[in-house]
C-alpha cells in the first residue's frame, strides 16, 4: 500500500501543476490512474482471499469488478467480511487519493439476500 500512497500523492501533485490547456488530459489520465489503483488493490485483495470475486462457468476468469471512466462497479460473491474488507479497500484508496465513496449513495444488489440482512450489513459500514 505504501506505493499506492506515494503515487496518489505524486499524480495529484502533478495535476495542480498542469496548465488549463492540458487539464483534461491531466484528468484523463488521472482518472485513469486512479482506476488503474482501484483495480490492483480489488486484485491482491482476491489472490489474498480478503475478497471473493465471482468465476465465470467453463473454466472461465474471475471478475472482481469492472471500470469505465469515473465509474467503479465491484462485484463477488456475498460474504459479510468480503463488504467489510472492500470498505477497507476503499479506506486505503480515499487515503491515498483524497477521493471519497459514498456507500449510502452507492447501489449496492444482495442477489438471493435478505433486504434486513443488506440493510444491517450497509448501515454498519462508514463512507470512505
Amino acid at each position: 500500500m505504501y506505493n499506492e500512497v506515494v503515487c496518489g500523492r505524486e499524480i495529484i501533485k502533478t495535476k495542480k501543476n498542469e496548465t488549463n490547456e492540458s487539464y483534461f488530459l491531466s484528468t484523463t489520465r488521472y482518472i485513469y490512474a486512479l482506476g488503474q489503483h482501484i483495480q490492483r488493490a480489488v486484485e491482491e485483495a482476491c489472490d489474498q482471499h480478503f475478497y471473493h470475486g465471482i468465476n465465470l462457468p467453463n473454466n472461465g476468469p474471475m471478475l472482481s469488478q469492472f471500470i469505465y471512466a469515473d465509474d467503479v462497479t465491484v462485484i463477488g460473491e456475498w460474504y459479510e467480511m468480503d463488504l467489510i474488507n472492500l470498505n477497507r479497500i476503499l479506506r486505503c484508496f480515499y487515503i491515498a487519493s483524497g477521493l471519497k465513496f459514498n456507500l449510502h449513495n452507492s447501489n449496492i444488489f444482495g442477489v438471493g439476500v435478505e433486504d434486513l440482512e443488506l440493510e444491517r450489513l450497509i448501515s454498519s459500514q462508514q463512507d470512505y
